[in-house]
């Protein structure tokens, strides 16, 4: 004992300074390892894709049969085919939280489901074989990934990122929902896109279908599954920040945002700048975060974070994934910017215009400008045939006199600013 109590006497300013090493080294261990902790909260993990039956019954076939009854569930394979049976429903969960579902009597082919382990790699495909179908791409899907499903026994594909979309080759159509669809036939090697809101034949994809030729039962139905999945999703997110982030005003700023209920995007920025190491790591963080969020409904609180975010998202972003970034990014703001304008958000279209003329301006691109050139007359022109539409309406419902005139003022109005805006783009960049 007094051997050790001597040697600790004579070497006492050594300990101290191993000591303090050591005490520095958990330190900074410890803020790294919170701060690696924080970051990794705002990922969302992937799954196994699975099927799972909604009603009555449904089969997968591979090597064998599997029947499948109300409420079970099955994981899904490449080749598999699912098939549902009369009076049947099924749901299938794809890696990334996406959805597609069958109504009865349909089946389709899986040909592809390729996932990197942090879903920045992310590809499906698949054949609508038979009767009908409904898919919403949840997440925001970068250049290496893409959400393919074929039909007409392969020959037609629908490539889609970030769209809510349904073939129904029983009513003979494909419905894009939310944004558009990329269109591709391999036997004319021909490409088109259909719009969003439009429908148009599966034989002749030119022809735009009627509204009221779509089949409406099914289209609210599924509207109102997604609401309810996308209601779980965002619970399933709450619970992971309340069990994984120690930093309580993160989690606050995130809790709320998941709420819908904050708009300080900068307090969360900088919170998120914390709790990262580098750059790149902050830059990975916010596409997580965004990643999370994709999928909100387009409220004026949700418009404008998700544009925040987008624009966060670019400015830390390196030079070659920043182009990449604008040309997606553009186009979901156009989006975007027509549901502001259509809701009278004039102060988030605003905000939004102002992005998208900065992206149009910083993107070198003359093919994605003329591209994007395209979308917007596009979009103008479903806003003109809207706004018709509308007025016509009103003048055929019982309804007084005063409510029809301000409704109609209100509509054009909304007409007039988007107009404005497509004729100072065009005048831009159409010289």
């Amino acid at each position: 004992m007094k051997k050790i109590i001597s040697f600790l006497s004579r070497n006492k300013i050594a300990i101290l300074i191993i000591s303090l090493i050591l005490g520095l080294i958990f330190i900074v261990y410890g803020d790294i390892n919170k701060a690696k902790l924080e970051a990794d909260s705002l990922n969302y993990n992937k799954i196994e894709s699975y099927v799972l039956v909604t009603e009555w019954q449904a089969i997968i076939k591979r090597d064998k049969i599997i029947r499948l009854n109300s409420w079970e569930k099955n994981n899904i394979l490449i080749w598999d085919k699912i098939i549902t049976l009369k009076k049947s429903s099924a749901t299938i969960f794809w890696p990334d939280w996406s959805v597609t579902r069958l109504w009865e009597k349909s089946s389709i082919t899986i040909s592809e489901i390729k996932i990197s382990k942090d879903l920045s790699e992310n590809k499906v495909k698949f054949n609508l074989d038979s009767w009908k179908s409904w898919s919403n791409i949840l997440r925001y899907l970068n250049k290496n990934s893409y959400f393919i499903e074929t039909y007409e026994n392969g020959r037609l594909a629908a490539t889609v990122r970030w769209t809510v979309f349904e073939i129904n080759l029983d009513k003979n159509y494909i419905h894009s929902v939310n944004h558009s669809i990329a269109i591709s036939d391999t036997e004319s090697q021909k490409e088109y896109e259909i719009p969003e809101w439009e429908a148009r034949e599966i034989g002749n994809i030119l022809q735009i279908v009627e509204e009221k030729l779509l089949e409406k039962t099914w289209i609210e139905w599924n509207k109102n599954e997604d609401v309810i999945y996308i209601n779980e999703l965002l619970k399933k997110w709450r619970d992971q920040i309340s069990k994984t982030i120690k930093d309580s005003d993160l989690k606050d700023l995130l809790t709320n945002l998941a709420d819908w209920k904050t708009e300080n995007i900068a307090s969360l920025k900088e919170k998120i700048e914390q709790t990262t190491n580098n750059k790149n790591d902050y830059n990975k963080a916010l596409i997580n975060l965004y990643q999370n969020l994709n999928f909100l409904p387009n409220s004026a609180k949700n418009l404008e974070l998700k544009n925040s975010l987008r624009e966060e998202i670019i400015n830390s972003s390196t030079w070659i994934n920043k182009q990449n970034f604008i040309n997606d990014f553009t186009r979901l703001n156009l989006f975007d910017y027509f549901d502001a304008v259509k809701n009278n958000e004039i102060v988030t279209s605003n905000k939004i215009k102002s992005n998208i003329e900065k992206y149009l301006k910083e993107d070198k691109n003359s093919q994605n400008i003329k591209k994007k050139i395209e979308e917007i007359n596009s979009k103008f022109s479903q806003v003109n045939a809207t706004t018709k539409n509308l007025i016509d309406n009103l003048s055929k419902k019982d309804i007084s006199k005063e409510f029809q005139a301000q409704t109609q003022k209100d509509l054009e109005k909304a007409n007039w600013i988007f107009g404005e805006f497509v004729e100072k783009i065009k005048n831009y960049f159409v010289k």
